[in-house]
């Protein structure tokens, strides 16, 4: 019987992994975790799926968010609590610069809140930053595989299409 079961997502004790990919859609997950070995299925609840695996001999997590604020902080806290540390949003998202193309991967450094589920956890000072660590890994890994890449600072908020290209007349 598992150990420490979450409410929400059910997951217990072994089936997380430091190393977490999270996407919103679940469609996406077997996609992250298609190259990975020993894989298996440690979640499918609402619109939360989590698969646990290993590449290289590394452990590693993927796991569907939903969509918004809320859906994502509970399984960032259901997954925190079961040993996930390093975690990496991939997925889609608008892109107010004119630089963005669709296909760009955006490594992001820091993050501006503008959202309200993030205010229920610290104060609006806070900053969003990523770790100088893991963005520089990101950053070798996108130079190493050729692609085109974007790094800096990102706006977060919770209305998909309340402020993008497309609402300036820009849209690419």
């Amino acid at each position: 019987m598992k150990r420490n079961v979450q409410p929400i997502t059910r997951c217990g004790e072994g089936d997380i992994v430091p190393h977490v990919f999270l996407c919103g859609d679940p469609a996406r997950v077997p996609k992250i975790a298609a190259s990975w070995q020993g894989v298996r299925e440690v979640c499918r609840a609402r619109e939360y799926l989590v698969l646990t695996g290993e590449k290289e001999g590394v452990p590693m997590t993927a796991a569907s968010t939903g969509i918004g604020g809320p859906s994502t902080a509970i399984l960032l806290e259901e997954t925190a609590k079961l040993g996930g540390q390093v975690f990496i949003r991939v997925g889609n998202s608008g892109a107010l610069a004119d630089a963005v193309s669709v296909g760009d991967y955006v490594i992001t450094t820091g993050s501006v809140r503008d959202d309200g589920t993030s205010r229920s956890y610290v104060i609006p000072e806070y900053p969003a930053v990523a770790h100088y660590e893991v963005v520089g890994a990101l950053v070798r890994a996108a130079r190493e595989a050729g692609a085109r890449f974007h790094v800096g600072v990102t706006w977060s908020l919770d209305a998909f299409y309340a402020r993008n290209k497309q609402e300036h007349g820009r849209v690419h």
